[in-house]
């Protein structure tokens, strides 16, 4: 692997890491209600939201995948 690549895999990584928190800080600005409901809802019923995302992770890897 060359180093531009592996340059180019680490600035991906860190700009997911950067833009993560700032988007949702970015919304927790523009829609403080809407993302404190969605926050008490998603920690009263955390093994209901692990599941429901389980099959989207699955079409995703299939996808992926093939």
């Amino acid at each position: 692997m060359l180093f531009s690549q592996t340059f180019f895999y680490l600035l991906m990584g860190l700009g997911t890491a950067v833009g993560l928190p700032a988007l949702w800080l970015f919304t927790r600005a523009r829609w403080p209600a809407m993302v404190e409901r969605n926050r008490n809802a998603s920690t009263r019923r955390l093994l209901v939201s692990l599941l429901v995302g389980l099959p989207v992770v699955a079409v995703v890897l299939l996808a992926a995948k093939g």
